[in-house]
């Protein structure tokens, strides 16, 4: 996909997630499994049959993905460390195995504005992922190792660090 192919349907789930987010992070806390079945609605329209979007694929791990959505909605823990796992796990488990990876950055993003970190929705994490080794790290933290997890957080932290440049510098050109 060309990156300005948005007649792309992967391109078009991002786009229609992305709009999206202000909305699903005023619901996050409350009902984070509705946020994360909407969020895949929005990613995987096109891409996937009707009757399975927004549902875990049956071969899901469902225990994995309830301890995430229990832990993500009701945690003290710091929200940047919160959206990284978030993230992360969305893209090990792949839940429903079409749109995981945007729904997995867009779930990160939603953790992120639902938590007070960008709260006017306009940080690009996603140019910190691209500038780093994201698909190295994320490897990593799929493996579970302490290393991997405690490298994928980092990376994670440092993209939120560009991205909120990024978005910064965008609004700078606005004004």
């Amino acid at each position: 996909m060309a990156a300005d192919d948005t007649a792309d349907p992967t391109m078009q789930g991002a786009l229609r997630v992305n709009a999206e987010v202000p909305a699903i992070a005023r619901g996050w806390a409350g009902a984070p499994r509705q946020a994360l079945a909407r969020l895949h609605a929005l990613a995987a329209g096109g891409l996937a049959d009707e009757p399975d979007v927004g549902r875990p694929r049956p071969s899901a791990d469902h225990r994995r993905l309830d301890q995430l959505l229990r832990l993500a909605g009701a945690t003290s823990a710091p929200a940047v460390v919160v959206a990284a796992l978030v993230h992360g796990e969305l893209a090990a488990i792949r839940p429903f195995g079409v749109a995981d990876g945007v729904t997995a950055r867009a779930c990160e993003r939603v953790v992120l504005v639902a938590r007070g970190v960008d709260t006017k929705a306009v940080s690009v994490p996603e140019v910190g992922h691209r500038a780093g080794a994201y698909a190295r790290l994320l490897e990593a933290y799929a493996a579970g190792t302490p290393d991997g997890v405690g490298a994928w957080v980092r990376h994670c932290c440092e993209a939120y660090a560009r991205g909120a440049d990024e978005g910064l510098s965008i609004c700078d050109t606005l004004t």
